[in-house]
């Protein structure tokens, strides 16, 4: 039989399905039989738990249903919950669901985790719906069909409406499974499942965030609605009845408004599908369907674009719709639909959308720009530009034109017919265009309609129509796509031709001039030439001559040239060509007029071939005419490569086309290869091998032949590598094979690659490397390059593949051919970069230009010794200096020049000339272009580029500038003077004679002076390019031979003054450093710099004083610095110069200056003072003057300035100076010195002395919100130095600070000595007693304000994290140092204070003030110290030999190890390590101070909290023995003990079992501090519960000898506790509850149980004001028994009801306690012990436990014993409330409580009663049957019970015992209560009736009148409980009773009888006044 405990918590909240105990359990995994009685609740929890947890890890979002599977999920009952609590179930149990749905198939997870909430939630009874939505996607599998059958179908609603998902019973009773068609009618004629589907996809996207995991869900319903609506028109189709309904369209349109905005492009492309599917099954709106098209294009997708216009598409093919609507129009305008649609211009299924487009387009426009022609003109021509992009049919094209037309006649009726047709003319000409066959059908369709008389709207139309394509109509061409235009001018083109054609005949016939004829050939071809590039040339037949006009005539209004025409042509031109001569020119001319013999043979050959080119095939006999014209074999060979080889950019080179190109080669090559004469071919191949021949170069020029197209490159190349090979063949048997052979033959072996290689470039290396490898072919080609017969471009062609060969000769032979082309160029015209023009015509044609170009490219590194050459340097300078752009490359205008110099600056070529004399003659003749003011900057650019790199001799420099004659005779004042004047005069001369109209002015100075460069005189202008050209030379030999000389040239520029000047000087100032820097990189030989580098260092800092232009100064700065290292004794002979100017001049303009100037002027003249000592007066003395200047320097430029400064002196060493003196100023001055301090100051910084200012330290004035300017500046400054280089600084402060003098009060004294090297570098004994303690003050303020800076700490983490383990080290020293001072100092200033209170107000409110700023200053190092840092700080700190730098550090290391720090990571576990043997050390050591014992076990404690499990028990076992001993010792305080008692405790934790040893030694004195704290021990009892509770949880094995002391210390201590009910007593009082709870976790039963019966008698028999503590023990037994199952309590049933008994009889036992609440308290821990014990047991203990207790009490037999019993029984009944009754305890009490009423009557009273007990025992003898009456459902109170407790209740109505006013408290309390239960359990109207008479006769009775109200109160109660129940059947019994007592004498009989009477005449009315009428 199952515990009463389980009993209880299924009656807590009753399923209903524990009324069905033989219902089979539904699953999911398991069959139903094997569920029924096999598995518990707990066995489904852990298969959920399992499943649910592979699901998180599958899917995080599955952790926030955590709580449908947690431990308390295993008490929820769903069939009883409020309604709130199930709707918040249902949320969750759908969330989990649909997040499950993925996995249902195919995890088993998801099945696990669906049956815990089957068998916990019954989801197949309360959430079907969600079920549903989990496993309808997979409705055609076997799970699902097996899930079905576990779900309650068959419910019906509250109102009675049917499941919507009965139509699934079938399925599930059959077995069944489903099928897509089921689903689609559910879909057609389920409405509830309509609705679903649309909630249910509406909570799958809600939920899933993953396409993957929503894809099944979106599948099924796609599929499910699209097949739905395709069923339903299936079905109207069969019956003929549309099925479609308005409901079926609104949850469609429902849904799209969620479908299209989803994330999921699944569903979107679902909805397009559902919207397709919709409009083939049904017709709606065409308002409606422009809605949902306007939704689908507003939410659009660009990656479903594609899906989108399909949809589109169908819509509007299955939709009859003929315009759009607005809303559409505007966002298709908006999208790149349009566009997408139109880039499948054959999609004929597009022709609806375009017609409904089309209609609402021009709808639209119609009705917008109504009034606006040109809009309105523009927007319809846009739109017949869109839709002539689809390739429609007539039919189709013929729709859409109709449709346009009949929109703008309905739309356009009230524009003007005029404008209208305006508007349409553009629209339909580009329609008739596009669609002719289309166009037509539309005007046939509008001609019909026009014809019939109803249709006289399409009139307008038609008239419309053929007013705008009449011409279209009329004139039909039989060639599409020509114009009337264009048949015109081809016939034009024709007549031309024959006209001329005429003239020639007859001109040959006549035998005219001839020149006449060739005029009339040369016209006639051109005529002809013209026109094949406009029109085709066909091949027609002309039959007969008088016919061939007139069918040329035809054939050109068709737009083409008949080829007949052409060799009529031909034929005729044919007999104006001449034979050409051998000494034949084959160069094309020029121009072509008045062209004659060989040269117009030429070019009439050329024309002729071009145009027969165009019919190969049909051309062969004329070509074969023309050869035979031109000459023999050899002169057309000529001929022919002359064609092939021309070139671009030459004249006639168009009519060269490649594929005439090609014929002319393969008409070589059949020349080449003819078969019936090899003779001859072998002659031909040997003619072209000659040298003097062009024809091997032409061919050449063919193979290098480049072409966009690469497929005619390819052609050309093919056909010129064929040429080469044949002639190959030809010539490799011939021994006579001379000239071009071995290139050919090299040519030949590389032919494919060749003329594969687009770039040419394989083709200029073959050649390249076959004529390095053949220098006697290298002479050949040369030669032939230089041959007078060569063709100019194809001896370029020759150079051009000679590009990659440096050959020291090929520019030797290049000489003559460069110097006639140059003085073609520059002796007959040409022009300058700076002023060409695009028209102009140039000296050299394009052949020449070419030639002339790679001629001048050959100069490269091997071929520039020729300049050593006389005739070289002739030639090559004399080109060089030509500017002019005398060469046209390719459209490209070049100068000689600039190719000369790109050579040079490409190959480098000064670094080749050997020549010093040649490289000075290059030099200077580069210098002298550069100076020429046409020179373009980007020539001179790139000639400076050139000249970077050369290794220059500064003697041939030297001369140079020695040969400009800028030094004069004398060179005084004076003379300079006067040389000035001089200059000035002249400069006014040329400045008068200046023409007024000069477009461009020079720059003028303020004075009115030229400053440019060129107003000075021409050797000045000269000198300047000539050094600005050399400071770009970085290899000068011996540059300190131009020092002295660019020293003198300094003073003669500053003779002429800087206003004129400046640039010249500047450039100078440039070129000495240079050529100082030169120098010391290269310095000379056995010989002193300053020997040898005269630097005039006086002439470079007057340069400074005169000028204030910042460059001049930047320069004069970086010549002193390099000179510095020169002539240091001369740069600090002028360094105060320099300081005084820096201090007056240079600061004040300090806006003009470059950081680099004050960076290379500080780090460079600094050092030199600083050489002579360190931290010397000397070194003062400079820092004092920049902290002097501070105010005057610019804002901007300070920091910078300081910087640099601090750098320049070594921070390290240094900055600690800088700080110090910018304080000092500051206290000196009293107040801040820097404009900036009232608005850049922040407000934390603002007052560094507040609180010494207001203890009277110092005046308001000196400490005033202005003092913070200083202090914020060298804040900044530190920010720009390191960490440590900060850290330094603030220890050596300091350092400073502790060497002062202390007495600095009323009798301080100046000029103190003190022997410190830093007090006398800032002469701090000149200070006043206020200014000093001003300077200590704010120093101290600036230190704590720099370790709390943003700045500071933000820089110092990164440097604690990287930096280098020896940066770290010393980076800790400091620390450790700066710690020990400051420590030291706030002692020695704590010490000042004591001893000057007394002696010395001033000093000591000083030293007060000093102290809050120090102990700030503390905190803020401490504060910025790391993990790593503060452990290796304080490791060095504890072992200080001073008591407060100790005590110190271990107090930052507890602050640090608190927990709520959380300042330390694991990563320091091994540096913390280290600390536990010097903390133990420094607790336990007797000579250190109490503070320190405490403060170091403190830290320890922390420590080994922190540090955990990474402690290993020999580390912590030293710890523990060491720590105990500790505890007992007297010397130690309270705190040491406290302390010592947390380590203790926190090692056992550690150690466990290993700490066996100590507990003798530990115990009994944990045992005796566990008392009430006191006021000096208040700490005590906490740690001692504390280091208890460790020893309990970590050995509860070897404990029993303390066990009993230790509950009855701890019961006492707690009771203790509670009743003082203190506020800071909680913290213990939470301990004290910790610890009970380990000792009945840890101990076992059998080992507590006895001490616990122990503690118990030792408790009870002490103290009174101890008794109370039993209730501890009772509360332990309690909790104990809760943990013990029926076995365990059977074993220790003995002990425990020995312990209750003894415990329950406390009022009996203890009657020495005379307060009432503490009995009640200590009975009702023992009640409550009892009733848990209950709880546990079966029925039968059950019963022998109350049988014991009743016994007990009979036993005793005494009020007390009995009311002790009740109490425990009301108890009972009231928690075990109808188990009460079943288990049969009730009927066990029931008759003794009959008995227990009986001795409670007055009558029974004797001498000795006790009322008092009597009347309480029957308060607790009614309330417990009060509960048993009221939990009666069993049937318990039977009618003999009812009977037999009847007589006892009506007495105890009249039991006056206790006295009345207690008689009237138990009437209205517990007699009422226990009747009305009584009576409604009984529920019998006999019962009732006996009982009511009984009561009433009591009434009749003498009794005390409160008696006789009290027996009428409990009338009127049962009346108004029952009502008409009670009333109506003793009705006519009770109206008598109620009317005597009415006319009863006393008022409380007679008030409760009224009331009685007015509540019965409430209830039945007119009976009630019958009776009493009766």
């Amino acid at each position: 039989m199952s515990s009463l405990q389980q009993q209880l918590e299924c009656l807590a909240a009753p399923q209903t399905n524990i009324y069905q105990d033989k219902r089979l359990k539904p699953s999911l995994l398991y069959d139903d039989h094997a569920l029924s009685d096999t598995f518990s609740l707990d066995h489904f929890h852990d298969v959920g738990i399992s499943g649910f947890n592979d699901l998180v890890k599958l899917n995080g979002k599955f952790g926030k249903y955590k709580h449908l599977f947690s431990e308390e999920s295993k008490h929820v009952q769903r069939f009883v919950a409020d309604s709130d609590t199930n709707k918040v179930l249902d949320e969750a149990i759908e969330g989990f669901l649909l997040l499950l749905s993925p996995y249902f198939l195919t995890l088993t997870p998801a099945l696990k985790a669906m049956e815990w909430l089957l068998q916990r939630y019954a989801i197949h009874e309360m959430n079907v719906d969600a079920v549903m939505m989990c496993i309808l996607p997979y409705y055609e599998s076997p799970l699902f069909l097996r899930t079905v059958k576990v779900l309650n179908l068959k419910q019906v609603g509250s109102s009675g409406e049917q499941n919507r998902w009965n139509w699934l019973l079938r399925a599930q009773q059959s077995g069944m499974l489903l099928v897509k068609s089921i689903m689609y009618d559910q879909w057609v004629h389920n409405p509830a499942f309509r609705l679903f589907c649309n909630k249910y996809i509406k909570k799958v996207i809600k939920v899933h965030d993953r396409d993957c995991d929503a894809q099944h869900a979106i599948n099924f319903f796609t599929t499910t609605v699209v097949g739905g609506v395709a069923r339903m028109a299936d079905l109207g189709k069969n019956t003929g009845k549309s099925l479609a309904t308005e409901e079926h369209v609104m949850r469609v349109l429902q849904g799209m408004h969620v479908w299209v905005k989803c994330s999921f492009n699944e569903l979107v492309c679902g909805s397009y599908l559902i919207t397709m599917q919709l409009s083939m099954s049904v017709q709606l709106n065409t308002n409606l369907w422009d809605q949902i098209i306007a939704l689908l294009l507003k939410y659009q997708k660009e990656e479903l674009q594609a899906q989108l216009c399909v949809c589109l598409v169908t819509v509007y093919n299955h939709q009859y719709m003929t315009r759009m609507g607005p809303a559409v129009l505007e966002l298709l305008q908006e999208s790149s639909v349009l566009q997408k649609l139109a880039d499948k211009p054959d999609n004929t299924r597009v022709t609806s959308f375009l017609l409904a487009y089309a209609g609402g387009y021009v709808k639209s426009c119609l009705e917008e720009y109504s009034g606006a022609e040109k809009e309105l003109q523009q927007h319809l021509l846009s739109l017949a530009i869109y839709l002539s992009q689809f390739r429609l049919s007539a039919a189709q094209a013929a729709a859409v034109i109709r449709n346009i037309m009949e929109a703008a006649s309905e739309y356009g009726q009230s524009m003007p017919e005029k404008e209208l047709k305006s508007c349409l003319s553009s629209l339909l000409e580009h329609f008739e265009k596009s669609w002719p066959e289309g166009y037509d059908k539309a005007l046939s369709f509008f001609q019909a309609q026009a014809a019939s008389a109803s249709a006289t709207e399409h009139s307008k139309v038609l008239t419309m129509m053929n007013s705008v394509s009449q011409k279209q109509l009329t004139e039909s061409l039989s060639v599409d796509e020509v114009s009337a235009v264009e048949v015109a001018s081809a016939v034009s083109s024709v007549q031309s031709i024959l006209v001329s054609l005429k003239k020639l005949n007859s001109a040959c016939v006549r035998n005219v001039d001839a020149q006449l004829t060739r005029d009339l050939a040369d016209s006639l071809t051109d005529q002809c030439i013209q026109a094949v590039r406009t029109y085709k040339v066909e091949r027609h037949p002309v039959k007969t001559a008088p016919k061939h006009e007139k069918v040329w005539l035809q054939l050109a209004e068709t737009g083409v040239v008949a080829w007949d025409l052409l060799s009529a042509v031909a034929e005729a031109c044919l007999l104006v060509v001449s034979a050409l001569t051998p000494s034949t020119n084959y160069c094309f001319p020029t121009h072509t007029k008045q062209c004659q013999g060989d040269s117009f043979t030429l070019l009439l050959s050329l024309k002729l071939v071009y145009l027969l080119h165009f019919k190969r095939r049909k051309a062969q006999v004329l070509l074969k005419k023309l050869f035979k014209r031109v000459g023999d074999d050899s002169c057309v060979l000529r001929l022919l490569s002359s064609i092939w080889g021309l070139q671009p950019h030459m004249p006639h080179c168009d009519l060269a086309t490649p594929d005439v190109k090609v014929l002319c080669m393969e008409s070589a090559l059949s020349l080449l290869q003819d078969e019936s004469g090899k003779e001859a071919t072998k002659t031909l191949s040997l003619l072209a091998m000659q040298q003097r021949e062009f024809i091997v170069p032409s061919i050449i020029s063919a193979l290098s032949f480049c072409d966009d197209d690469s497929d005619v490159q390819r052609s050309v190349r093919c056909a010129a590598a064929q040429l080469v090979s044949t002639i190959h063949t030809n010539v490799t048997s011939s021994s006579s094979a001379k000239g071009y052979a071995p290139l050919i033959s090299a040519l030949h072996k590389h032919t494919k690659a060749v003329f594969m290689d687009t770039s040419s470039q394989y083709l200029v290396s073959t050649m390249s490397s076959v004529c390095r490898e053949d220098p006697a072919l290298l002479q050949l080609v040369l030669s032939a390059v230089t041959s007078s017969s060569q063709p100019p471009h194809l001896a370029g062609v020759l150079l051009f593949t000679l590009a990659q060969l440096e050959h020291k000769s090929i520019i030797g032979k290049l000489l003559p051919i460069i110097e006639r082309l140059v003085r073609k160029g520059s002796a007959e015209g040409g022009q300058t970069s700076s002023d060409a023009a695009v028209d102009s015509q140039f000296t050299l044609d394009p052949s020449e230009s070419m030639l002339l170009y790679w001629s001048l490219v050959h100069l490269n590194s091997e071929s520039v010794k020729v300049l050593d050459t006389d005739k070289g340097w002739q030639v090559i300078s004399a080109a060089f200096n030509v500017n002019k752009t005398i060469i046209n490359l390719e459209g490209q205008l070049l100068s000689p020049q600039a190719v000369i110099a790109q050579q040079v600056i490409s190959h480098k070529l000064l670094r080749h000339l050997n020549s010093s004399k040649a490289l000075g003659k290059l030099w200077s003749l580069m210098a002298a272009a550069a100076s020429d003011i046409g020179t373009s900057q980007r020539k001179v650019s790139r000639l400076h580029q050139a000249l970077k790199s050369v290794s220059l001799h500064a003697k041939f420099v030297l001369e140079q500038i020695q040969q400009l004659n800028l030094i004069t005779a004398t060179t005084s004042i004076k003379d300079a003077q006067a040389k000035r004047m001089k200059i000035d005069q002249e400069k006014s001369l040329r400045k008068a004679r200046r023409s007024v109209g000069d477009s461009k002015e020079t720059p003028k100075s303020d004075d009115g002076e030229d400053v440019a460069p060129t107003s000075l005189p021409g050797n000045w202008r000269h000198l300047y390019l000539l050094l600005e050209l050399l400071c770009e030379v970085e290899g000068v030999s011996e540059p300190w031979l131009l020092v002295d000389m660019l020293c003198t040239c300094l003073n003669e520029g500053l003779a002429f003054g800087l206003q004129l000047a400046e640039p010249v000087v500047q450039q100078l100032l440039a070129s000495l450093h240079h050529l100082i820097q030169l120098t010391l990189t290269h310095p000379p030989k056995n010989t002193s710099l300053s020997s040898v580098v005269p630097v005039n260092v006086e002439a470079v800092v007057q340069c400074i004083r005169q000028s204030s232009d910042p460059y001049t100064h930047r320069q004069a700065f970086l010549v002193l610095a390099v000179a510095a290292n020169i002539h240091p004794d001369a740069v600090l002979h002028n360094l105060m110069t320099i300081f005084t100017f820096m201090g007056e001049g240079l600061l004040q303009r300090d806006d003009h200056f470059s950081y680099q100037v004050i960076e290379t002027t500080v780090n460079t003249l600094v050092p030199i003072l600083v050489q002579r000592s360190r931290n010397s007066c000397a070194v003062g003395d400079v820092v004092q003057v920049f902290v002097d200047a501070l105010p005057d320097i610019s804002v901007h430029r300070r920091l910078m300035i300081f910087k640099l400064l601090t750098v320049a002196l070594q921070p390290h060493t240094h900055l600690w100076l800088v700080l110090s003196l910018t304080i000092k100023s500051y206290a000196l001055s009293g107040h801040s010195r820097l404009a900036e301090d009232t608005s850049t100051r922040s407000s934390s910084r603002s007052d560094l002395n507040s609180s010494y200012a207001s203890s009277g330290g110092a005046s308001d004035a000196m400490l005033g919100r202005k003092r913070a300017g200083e202090l914020n500046f060298i804040l900044r400054l530190c920010e720009e130095f390191a960490v440590r280089d900060q850290v330094i600084a603030v220890q050596q402060i300091l350092a400073l600070l502790t060497a002062l003098p202390t007495d600095i009060g009323t009798s301080y004294k100046k000029n103190w000595s003190m022997n410190h090297q830093f007090i006398s570098v800032l002469k701090l004994n000149a200070l006043s007693g206020k200014q000093l303690r001003n300077f200590i003050y704010t120093t101290v303020g600036f230190l704590n304000q720099l370790f709390t800076s943003e700045t500071f700490l933000a820089t110092l983490l990164p440097v604690s994290e990287s930096s280098e383990e020896k940066e770290q080290e010393k980076l800790q020293q400091s620390y450790c140092q700066l710690l020990t001072t400051v420590t030291a100092y706030l002692d020695t200033t704590t010490n000042l204070i004591s001893h000057t209170q007394r002696t010395d107000t001033l000093s000591y409110k000083f030293w007060s003030a000093l102290q809050r700023k120090i102990v700030e200053f503390h905190e803020s190092v401490c504060a910025v110290l790391q993990s790593r840092q503060l452990l290796s700080v304080a490791s060095l700190l504890v072992r200080s030999p001073l008591p407060a730098v100790k005590l110190r550090s271990l107090e930052l290391l507890r602050t640090r190890l608190l927990p709520s720090a959380a300042f330390f990571t694991e990563n320091d576990t091994e540096a913390l390590l280290l600390l536990l043997p010097e903390l133990l050390s420094l607790g336990c050591c007797d000579t250190e101070s109490q503070d320190t014992k405490q403060v170091s076990l403190s830290v320890l404690h922390l420590l080994l909290r922190f540090l955990g499990t990474s402690l290993k028990p020999e580390e912590v076992l030293p710890v523990l023995h060491t720590a105990v001993l500790q505890i007992p010792k007297q010397e130690n305080t309270g705190l040491v003990v406290m302390q010592a008692i947390l380590v203790v405790a926190e090692c056992i934790g550690h150690v466990s079992n290993e700490s066996i040893a100590v507990l003798p030694r530990l115990m009994p004195t944990l045992l005796t501090l566990l008392v009430a704290p006191s006021s000096e021990s208040d700490h005590l009892p906490h740690s001692a519960a504390t280091a208890l509770y460790k020893v309990i949880e970590n050995t509860p094995k070897f404990l029993t000898r303390y066990l009993q002391e230790l509950l009855v210390r701890l019961c006492r201590l707690s009771w203790l506790l509670s009743a003082k009910e203190s506020t800071k007593d909680l913290k213990i009082h939470a301990k004290l509850s910790a610890l009970a709870t380990v000792v009945k976790n840890k101990i076992e039963p059998q080992v507590l149980l006895p001490n616990l019966l122990n503690a118990y008698d030792e408790l009870s028999s002490g103290p009174s004001h101890e008794v109370c503590s039993v209730i501890g023990v009772l509360e332990l037994v309690k909790d104990l028994v809760k943990r013990f199952d029926q076995s365990a309590l059977r074993t220790h049933q003995s002990q425990l009801l020995a312990l209750l008994e003894r415990a329950l009889g406390s009022r009996q036992n203890l009657k020495d306690l005379h307060d009432a609440n503490d009995v009640a308290a200590i009975e009702d821990a023992a009640i409550n012990a009892i009733t848990q014990v209950v709880m546990g047991q079966d029925e039968a203990s059950n019963l022998s436990l109350l049988n014991r207790f009743v016994a007990w009490a009979d036993e005793q037999n005494t009020m007390r014993c009995r009311i002790s019993l009740y109490r425990l029984v009301q108890h009972l009944g009231s928690t075990l409330q109808v188990l009460f009754i079943k288990a049969r305890l009730a009927d066990q009490i029931f008759d003794h409580a009959v008995e227990s009423l009986a001795l409670t009557v007055l009558e029974n009273k004797s001498a000795s009663r006790d009322e008092a007990g009597a009347s309480e025992l029957l308060a607790y003898v009614l309330a417990s049957l009060t509960e048993i009456f009221r939990h009666d459902t069993a049937g318990f109170t039977t009618d003999t019970r009812f009977k037999l407790l009847m007589d006892p209740i009506v007495l105890q109505m009249k039991n006056t015992i206790g006295g009345l006013e207690a008689y009237k408290e138990r009437i209205q309390n517990q007699l009422r209560s226990c009747l009305l239960s009584f009576c409604g359990a009984a529920r019998n109207d006999a019962l009732w009736s006996d009982l009511s008479k009984k009561m009433l006769l009591l009434l009749r009775e003498d009794l005390h009148p409160e008696v006789n109200a009290g027996v009428l109160a409990l009338v009127q109660s049962l009346v108004e409980e029952f009502r008409e129940m009670w009333l109506q059947p003793m009705l006519t019994d009770t109206l008598p009773y109620v009317t005597e007592a009415l006319e009863s004498h006393h008022a409380p009989v007679e008030e409760a009888a009224r009331k009685l009477l007015a509540f019965m005449e409430d209830i039945m009315g007119d009976a009630v006044r019958e009776q009493l009428e009766v």
